[in-house]
């Protein structure tokens, strides 16, 4: 099978099958696939320019707007990773994956999918430390640092790859592609780093320091041993061999490639001939994958921090029943539907969110998660913006009334007959009666009435009178009675503030000491983790020499020779 391997695309579709086209007339050869490594450029409209982090003066629609509207239809099967320039306002709603037009399909966060016997899987974003540990937590509108945040990659997206079996497994297929925008760390080092400087010189400092390329993809490489690994990012083509074996019996051979312009190397034809036989021509789900989706969904969070075991655990592998269950529940038919559709906002001539402040399900992404029984994040997001009950709120509802009618017993009908005269009623802090008089209602209820009117009416100098008159019998009694109510109730608020100010420092305290202890934790955590890393990276180094020849003389920097002060806690 003959895989047109692409670097970045810039959104130049065209170009790419126009140049695709070119080279099957020239060299008689028929392209089964076109795989594209990052910064696709999805945008739908010019609106979608709003949340993709580019400067200005690369804001440009590009081509993709007329395959979404099918107005030109991709003439090749596509799939693609996300890189660091995305409209990921569209492409979060397709986490899992999907086709983002006809025949053009999206893999998601993170991904396995198999095409004519071809095992392939990918992830998609670069990598930004802060940021690993993170849930998928963006939601519209974004801001600068959630435009950016978006497509760094999370470590819950690797670990569930590392839940997949190794090569060496017989219970699933070997792994034939991986596909990636970033570089997996030190890759470089398997490959002729001279030539690389030669064409990159800014990379020496990273190369020396043995800090070039994504650390969260490094165990992936160790652990899938995929066949080929196709990524971009760099902006140059490179090519390296990775041994994992003595014998050189397993070997990843990895391609870097340019971006979309004239005269770079952005373009390779790749031969690869498929692990198992299929008789399907349609892209399928993988079974596997779609079983450690299931057993990793708890792991899903739409928090800006979440907990995620370590990339080496297993906690989350899958067994043979689970990929049975799998099977089971799809009827073994694992085609992926070609139901693409235009969904909200952008439709065919409209678009309801221009500014991009709402967020938006899509139904491709709906309907899978149901049949798998996952949790669609972005229908999580929603979900977590709608506002919640007010629990002061007052209800008047019917079933209240009629609970106190049970509990009091009926209230007379007759409004004349609730109150005599002789009645002997608290007015609380409604009114206050004295000997003199009515006072005027207390708080917002006597504003109210001096802005309505600040002289009298009639009326109401009628029902004071009246009123003055129904309580002349007991105004002494209740004249009392409301003053020392009104002292005890002083007196509780004054209390209640004085325990909230102590409860306040307390606080205050407590979170001040938490928060000494809690840098002590997080700095001695991050010097054992850097100085773990650093020793694994070099282990790694040499556990994959020779790179092309078994007789090849490499130099590999030491941990001394990196001059990395290893008590610091930075």
């Amino acid at each position: 099978m003959k895989i047109a391997v692409i670097g970045c695309s810039h959104g130049e579709l065209d170009i790419i099958y126009s140049d695709i086209a070119a080279i099957e007339q020239r060299d008689g050869i028929v392209i089964d696939l076109v795989i594209i490594c990052g910064d696709f450029q999805a945008v739908r409209n010019a609106n979608d320019l709003q949340c993709m982090a580019v400067p200005v003066k690369y804001r440009r629609l590009q081509t993709f707007h007329k395959y979404y509207r099918s107005e030109v239809m991709a003439p090749k099967l596509t799939l693609f990773v996300g890189g660091n320039h995305e409209a990921s306002n569209y492409m979060q709603t397709l986490g899992f994956g999907g086709w983002v037009a006809h025949n053009i399909f999206y893999m998601g966060y993170a991904s396995v999918v198999t095409f004519r016997g071809v095992r392939i899987a990918g992830i998609s974003g670069i990598h930004k430390r802060f940021d690993s540990d993170c849930g998928h937590f963006e939601r519209l509108p974004f801001d600068e640092n959630t435009k950016r945040s978006v497509f760094h990659m999370r470590q819950s997206d690797v670990y569930k790859l590392m839940q997949l079996n190794d090569e060496s497994s017989a219970q699933t297929q070997a792994l034939d592609v991986m596909i990636s925008h970033d570089w997996p760390l030190n890759i470089h080092s398997c490959g002729d780093v001279q030539y690389l400087l030669r064409r990159k010189k800014y990379f020496l400092q990273e190369v020396q320091e043995n800090r070039l390329g994504n650390p969260l993809l490094e165990p992936l490489v160790r652990h899938l041993k995929p066949r080929h690994w196709f990524s971009a990012h760099l902006h140059v083509k490179f090519e390296a061999l990775v041994n994992h074996t003595e014998d050189l019996s397993i070997q990843t051979r990895f391609l870097a490639l340019d971006k979309v312009l004239p005269n770079r190397q952005y373009l390779d034809i790749i031969d690869i001939e498929p692990t198992l036989p299929s008789s399907s021509d349609c892209l399928e789900y993988d079974a596997e994958w779609l079983a450690v989706l299931q057993s990793t969904d708890k792991l899903l969070s739409i928090e800006k921090k979440c907990s995620v075991p370590h990339v080496m655990s297993k906690l989350h592998s899958v067994t043979e029943s689970d990929i049975n269950r799998v099977k089971e529940l799809f009827n073994n038919d694992f085609k992926i539907p070609t139901n693409f559709e235009m969904s909200e906002p952008v439709l065919k001539d409209s678009d309801c969110d221009p500014q991009r402040l709402k967020n938006y399900t899509n139904p491709q992404t709906v309907e899978f998660c149901k049949r798998l029984g996952i949790t669609d994040p972005m229908s999580a997001i929603i979900e977590s913006l709608k506002p919640l009950p007010n629990p002061d709120q007052i209800s008047i509802s019917d079933d209240e009334e009629d609970e106190d009618e049970a509990l009091y017993g009926k209230s007379d009908e007759n409004p004349n007959k609730r109150h005599k005269p002789d009645d002997n009623i608290d007015g609380g802090d409604l009114f206050f009666v004295d000997k003199g008089g009515v006072d005027e209602p207390k708080g917002d209820s006597r504003d109210a009435t001096k802005a309505q009117n600040s002289k009298p009416n009639e009326d109401i100098i009628q029902t004071n009178a009246s009123t003055s008159g129904m309580a002349s019998e007991n105004a002494e009694t209740l004249t009392k009675r409301q003053i020392k109510r009104r002292a005890d109730k002083l007196k509780r608020q004054t209390e209640l503030r004085q325990l909230e100010k102590m409860d306040a420092n307390q606080r205050k305290d407590t979170k001040t000491e938490m928060s000494k202890q809690m840098k002590k934790i997080v700095a001695k955590k991050r010097h054992q983790s850097r100085r773990e890393m650093i020793i694994d990276r070099l282990e790694w180094i040499k556990a994959n020499l020779p790179m092309k020849s078994p007789n090849s003389e490499i130099d590999v920097i030491s941990l001394d020779q990196l001059s990395i002060n290893t008590e610091s806690t930075h």
